[in-house]
């Protein structure tokens, strides 16, 4: 049975597996373009974030890697962190122990946003017709939980704060009294509810994507 095969332009674990879960074939493309750690100051996340994915699926579609005539679609994703009650300032991914501290701690028993931003690319024509962009985003409302200092220090001290904007996502942290409203895979980094909409379905029986 022939299934959609994506190419992911993303080096994270976790949205390969809310794609694989789903049935996808799916192939990691590392995209060349390097977004920054931390994204700059905008009224609008996300355009911002939409904006970032955008690059990244460009970037791999200019590659001319042989890859892209193996695949009918073409993801790349970008999560930011919202703070409203700072001005709608945003986090990208902590670089550091310290800066991962600073994140969580501005976080940690306040209400704020996540937003991913998707570019989606596809070929109506065939494979030797252009590609065609698409850009979405979708926000989830994350409200993390007070901890004691103890706690956060083991968490800062795993590293498991590496490579996630605002320094967690909610794969890792099933022992966090969290509060989440919207979509959890948006959280996680690709809004799978949104994004399954514009996919063909999966031949391969598909699994709902879950928090575990």
């Amino acid at each position: 049975m022939n299934r959609p095969r994506i190419i992911l332009a993303s080096r994270s674990p976790r949205r390969l597996a809310l794609l694989t879960q789903a049935g996808y074939d799916v192939q990691v493309f590392e995209p060349p373009f390097e977004d920054p750690p931390q994204p700059e100051h905008t009224d609008n996340p996300a355009e911002l974030a939409m904006a970032l994915a955008l690059k990244k699926a460009l970037s791999v579609e200019a590659s001319g890697n042989p890859l892209l005539q193996w695949a009918g679609f073409i993801i790349a994703a970008d999560t930011v962190v919202v703070l409203p009650f700072a001005a709608n300032a945003m986090l990208g991914q902590p670089t550091t122990r310290a800066e991962a501290q600073r994140m969580l701690s501005s976080l940690l028993g306040r209400r704020h946003q996540v937003i991913t931003g998707v570019a989606l690319g596809r070929r109506p024509g065939g494979i030797n017709t252009p590609w065609q962009w698409t850009t979405l985003a979708d926000t989830a409302e994350v409200t993390l939980p007070t901890l004691p200092h103890t706690q956060l220090a083991t968490y800062l001290d795993s590293g498991r704060w590496r490579g996630k904007a605002g320094g967690y996502n909610l794969v890792e942290l099933d022992d966090w009294d969290i509060k989440l409203h919207g979509d959890p895979t948006t959280v996680i980094g690709l809004p799978m509810r949104m994004l399954l909409e514009r996919l063909p379905p999966a031949t391969a029986q598909s699994t709902r994507p879950r928090k575990n």
